[in-house]
């Protein structure tokens, strides 16, 4: 099955999740930035993924963008959805979910998931998100969330 992983993040996350399922999903599997590329071709994938970071309480804009430009096409396609974000109530989360994807996009989804944020840290943080950045990392470690084990069952869904 050709599966297109898109995604668009801002320090590394969301690209962290996405390499991530492409490497469990091999060489069928391709990752694309939507940050990079605005208007990637998906006509040839079977399925496609669609990942953002929450920053602020707001997914990108690219990734909105693109679901809300692309929503009949998307219709047509096995999609699953993924956030990176510290939040994870559960009904919080789904807000995310609400705000980011159309209704269509969403309703039709087979699988999404909340992985956390702050996965990985870049050169890129300024002081305030390198402290923000410092709690979150403290945070993840606290809560013990098994990432990996979260990737792969995401991973198995997308390839049922």
């Amino acid at each position: 099955m050709k599966t297109t992983i898109l995604f668009a993040g801002k320090y590394g996350s969301t690209e962290y999740i996405a390499k991530m399922i492409k490497s469990k999903l091999g060489e069928d599997a391709v990752v694309i930035n939507l940050r990079d590329n605005k208007k990637p071709d998906i006509s040839s994938a079977d399925c496609v993924v669609i990942g953002s970071g929450v920053y602020m309480g707001r997914a990108r804009r690219e990734v909105r963008n693109f679901c809300k430009n692309r929503v009949n096409e998307l219709r047509s396609k096995k999609v699953a959805l993924y956030l990176c974000c510290m939040e994870n109530k559960e009904e919080e989360v789904e807000k995310y979910f609400q705000k980011t994807f159309p209704e269509a996009v969403l309703s039709s989804a087979f699988a999404h998931r909340r992985f956390p944020g702050a996965l990985v840290r870049s050169e890129k943080e300024g002081a305030m998100v390198r402290s923000m950045f410092e709690q979150m990392t403290k945070t993840n470690a606290d809560r013990k969330e098994p990432v990996e084990q979260w990737v792969t069952a995401f991973v198995d869904a997308i390839k049922r």
